[in-house]
């Protein structure tokens, strides 16, 4: 029995303790050009991140001011099921809950809308949509080359 629990004992001190207190992990290091190191800011960013959402929200304003010349042409189709309709606005000789008698029923409505002249206000709103996409790209490419200036 005393020799047992001394293996027991050995076991422990031999394989248990050494591996858990002197175990340490070895981490790879990994070497980067300046180019790599440039383009891996450029990416993980988070400043660029926010750069890149505003002017996808620039170039959106920018589509929106564009569209604004162009005419609105709105279709809407309206169908259904009705019963028999007869009689006038006031009476009318058939039951409301009577539904065996139904017919189709269909309606088409086309609007089209054209800005004619709006004394110039898509054309001005056009241009500063254009302005704003720009100043944006520019403040976009700044920020860019602050970080590469830091690296």
């Amino acid at each position: 029995m005393k020799r047992f629990c001394l293996y027991i004992v050995l076991i422990f001190i031999v394989q248990g303790p050494s591996n858990a207190l002197f175990y340490t992990e070895t981490v790879d290091t990994i070497q980067l050009t300046l180019e790599e190191c440039i383009q891996t800011a450029l990416k993980e960013n988070h400043r660029i991140k926010a750069m890149d959402h505003r002017l996808e929200a620039k170039q959106a304003e920018y589509k929106k001011a564009k569209a604004g010349m162009w005419p609105d042409i709105k279709l809407t189709n309206t169908s259904g099921a009705v019963p028999q309709a007869r009689g006038d606005a006031v009476f009318s000789p058939d039951n409301d809950n009577d539904f065996s008698n139904l017919g189709a029923f269909n309606k088409l409505k086309v609007e089209f809308s054209l800005p004619v002249y709006a004394f110039g206000k898509f054309k001005s709103l056009y241009k500063a949509a254009q302005s704003s996409l720009a100043v944006t790209l520019a403040e976009k490419n700044s920020t860019q080359d602050e970080i590469i200036y830091i690296i």
